[in-house]
C-alpha cells in the first residue's frame, strides 16, 4: 500500500503559500497512491477549507482528513459545530472520509484519527510558568496562543482532549481484531521527543499547545498502531517510541510537503 500525506497547507492565508498547495495537489492528482491523507489545519476560513479540498478532487485513490485547531476558529458561531457538522458535511460532499467520525479500514491496515488537542503536558516544567497562564494561553507581555481569541465553545482543553481521546479508542477497538496495522492520524503531536527546545521564550511557550503525551500513551497501549502521522510543528520530525513510528509531515506556511510511505 502506498500512502502520500500533507498538512498544514492554510489555504487562503497567503498567495505562496496557495501556489506550493496548488503545485502539492498536482502531485496528488499525479500520484499512484492508494491513500492520501490531509492531517489539519487545511483552510483559512470555511470557504478556504472548501477551496482547499476541491483541489484534491480528481484523485482516483481514498482520501482521509483530520481537522487542525486553525479550522475550528470563527469570529461568529461555535466552534464545535464546525467540528462535528460543518467540516464533517464539507469533507464527504468533496469525497474525503472525516476520520474524526470513524475509522477507515483498507486491506488489512486500519486509519484511526482526529484533530488531537492539548493539555499542557508538553510545556517546559524548567520555566516555573504557573499553569493559569497555559490555561488562558497568554503570557503578559511574552506570547498568546491564538486558539484563545478564535475557538469558541464551552469545553475547556481538558475537557476536549478526553473527548477525542475516548473516541478515538472506541474507533481503535472497533477495528482491532479486523487489521494488522493501524495508523494514527491526528494534527497535534503524540510524543514530547519530538519537539525541539529553542531558548525563545515565545516558542518554548507555545509548545504546550502543540499536542498531548495522553496520544502518544494511548498509542503505545495497542501494539498494532505501528505508524502515526501528524503535523501541527511546521517541523519534519521522524522519531520511534517504542513500537510506534510517528513522523511530522513538517510543511510550513509558504513550503508545503508531500510524504510518502510504503507499507
Amino acid at each position: 500500500m502506498k500512502i502520500i500525506a500533507t498538512c498544514d497547507l492554510h489555504y487562503g492565508l497567503k498567495k505562496w503559500g496557495n501556489d506550493s498547495t496548488k503545485k502539492i495537489a498536482r502531485l496528488v492528482i499525479n500520484s499512484d497512491a492508494d491513500v492520501f491523507i490531509i492531517a489539519g489545519d487545511i483552510g483559512e476560513g470555511l470557504q478556504n477549507f472548501q477551496s482547499c479540498l476541491e483541489l484534491f478532487k480528481e484523485f482516483k485513490g481514498y482520501k482521509l482528513i483530520v481537522p487542525g485547531n486553525h479550522d475550528l476558529w470563527c469570529k461568529e458561531g461555535e466552534s464545535f459545530q464546525i467540528y462535528s457538522e460543518i467540516l464533517k458535511e464539507i469533507c464527504e460532499s468533496n469525497g474525503f472520509h472525516y476520520l474524526d467520525t470513524g475509522p477507515f479500514v483498507l486491506d488489512n491496515i486500519g486509519f484511526v484519527g482526529n484533530i488531537g488537542w492539548y493539555d499542557y503536558s508538553f510545556k517546559l516544567e524548567e520555566l516555573n510558568i504557573p499553569i493559569k497562564y497555559y490555561e488562558e494561553k497568554c503570557l503578559p507581555k511574552v506570547a498568546r496562543w491564538n486558539d484563545r481569541r478564535f475557538i469558541k465553545w464551552d469545553y475547556n482543553d481538558y475537557e476536549f482532549l478526553g473527548l477525542l481521546l475516548d473516541k478515538m479508542e472506541k474507533h481503535i477497538k472497533h477495528i482491532y481484531e479486523h487489521v494488522e496495522t493501524i495508523i494514527g492520524v491526528t494534527h497535534h503531536m503524540p510524543f514530547e521527543h519530538m519537539i525541539r527546545k529553542t531558548n525563545y521564550m515565545s516558542w518554548d511557550f507555545a509548545r504546550a499547545y502543540l499536542g498531548s503525551k495522553k496520544i502518544g500513551e494511548l498509542y503505545l497501549n495497542y501494539k498494532k498502531i505501528k505508524l502515526a502521522i501528524c503535523g501541527h510543528n511546521h517541523r519534519y520530525v521522524r522519531a520511534t517510541k517504542e513500537h510506534v513510528e510517528c513522523i511530522s509531515v513538517g510543511s510550513t506556511y509558504q513550503q508545503k510537503e508531500l510524504l510518502t510511505i510504503e507499507i
